[in-house]
């Protein structure tokens, strides 16, 4: 049986029954059915068929249907009095899933989910993200076995972990560029292939039965790697078109989101009406009749095209609304982010002038001082060098009155300059 739920990108569940099979898989399904119909008065859209090792593939083939069939306590002991093992898809939809932000890097994530499984038995697991060079970050990605508890806590914004509510949002796919394991095209998928199997290996049409040892060649692009490599630039263009439109999708989601906030309601602003209500006056026969009936269609159509220009103008204002708003909220994260950056450069360089400050006065008002004091106790002591001490006595006073100096005309610089740009503003104004 074929199945649209792979279209749907809905996972199959598998049975894997215990004892020898009887049946077919039609008939399994068929009973499976009316036991949901009869036990929980719901129909199933489901389709089905034996996979590997007898396993009964079950595809649905709507969201409700596969909310119900992942529900463990919703199935029958047995089906056909046969014993069964349920296993449940190891992927989930992407609709399954959101991510939780500002996520300490050093919380495990099994222990957190154990956690949480008691506030949320409807969790799956928690899977750390990471990005470029394998870093962690402050996110994790939580799966859950129900659409419904995914959209709760979307519209509330927050997750509850122990005593702190920390944000979420919305979990989007990796792009994935899809690639038929027949032709290695990347236009389709390897069910709806109609064309001869190709080597992996050199992009060629031959016998699959002994190890190919042709040249390495790709069955797109022609150069030298395997088919459906990461660098190649027909999978490179294919995942920057995905990428677009996955822009477009979002934008189009954000603006129908803003559609909800802007509803008109013909209550409030009813059409307004004709002064003129009564029957126009007669005319004479001919070709007035034609003129009086385009007259009357008139109105219809200008009100018509009034009301297409304000859904147009409405549209457009969304759409700027929405813009202005992602734009006002970025620039105000780069202002506060900028701002912060340039206080603890302020810091930094406050506390460094400081350190300065206290190192030049332990040189020239301790160190300095200190020495000439020595080389006048040695010159007391020792007249034979008295003549070698005093040029060190003189050198130091020269080093001090240079220092001195240069502390001079760097103040006497700065001061010119500040005044200069005194008047200078004084002059603008």
């Amino acid at each position: 049986m074929t199945s649209s739920a792979q279209e749907r990108d809905l996972p199959p569940l598998s049975l894997k029954f215990k004892d020898e099979l009887k049946s077919n898989d039609r008939q399994l399904i068929n009973e499976l059915i009316t036991w949901w119909k009869k036990q929980h008065n719901k129909d199933l859209n489901i389709t089905g068929r034996f996979g590997y090792n007898k396993c009964l593939l079950l595809f649905a083939n709507d969201v409700d249907t596969f909310d119900d069939i992942i529900q463990k306590s919703h199935w029958p002991k047995k089906i056909q009095q046969l014993d069964y093992e349920i296993k449940l898809p190891r992927v989930f939809p992407p609709s399954y899933s959101l991510v939780v932000q500002q996520f300490p890097k050093n919380w495990n994530e099994l222990e957190t989910a154990e956690e949480l499984k008691e506030r949320y038995p409807s969790l799956i697991k928690l899977t750390r993200m990471y990005g470029r060079n394998n870093t962690k970050l402050n996110s994790v990605r939580v799966d859950f076995h129900t659409l419904q508890q995914v959209q709760v806590l979307l519209q509330d914004k927050v997750i509850n972990i122990s005593q702190m509510k920390l944000p979420v949002k919305t979990y989007y796919q990796p792009i994935r560029v899809k690639k038929c394991m027949k032709c290695f095209s990347h236009d389709h998928n390897t069910n709806y292939c109609t064309n001869q199997q190709l080597c992996i290996r050199c992009g060629q049409q031959h016998s699959l039965t002994n190890n190919c040892q042709n040249e390495i060649r790709c069955a797109n692009c022609k150069q030298k790697h395997f088919a459906g490599h990461p660098f190649c630039p027909i999978v490179q263009q294919k995942r920057k078109q995905l990428v677009e439109q996955q822009k477009i999708n979002r934008s189009k989601l954000l603006i129908n989101t803003s559609n909800l906030q802007y509803q008109y309601d013909q209550a409030d602003f009813p059409v307004p009406v004709p002064i003129f209500t009564g029957a126009p006056p007669s005319l004479p026969s001919g070709n007035y009749s034609a003129v009086l009936n385009r007259q009357s269609q008139l109105p219809q159509q200008l009100a018509s095209q009034e009301k297409q220009t304000t859904k147009r103008n409405e549209y457009l204002e969304q759409i700027l609304l929405s813009t202005m708003s992602n734009l006002e909220s970025r620039i105000s994260t780069s202002i506060s982010s900028l701002s912060s950056q340039i206080s603890e450069i302020e810091t930094k360089i406050d506390r460094y002038n400081d350190q300065l400050n206290t190192l030049e006065h332990d040189v020239y008002e301790i160190l300095i001082p200190a020495i000439q004091s020595i080389t006048e106790i040695i010159t007391t002591s020792r007249q034979g060098k008295k003549e070698q001490l005093t040029n060190i006595t003189k050198s130091i006073i020269k080093m001090r009155q240079n220092r001195e100096q240069k502390i001079n005309h760097i103040s006497r610089n700065t001061n010119a300059e500040l005044s200069q740009s005194i008047f200078s503003n004084v002059d603008e104004s």
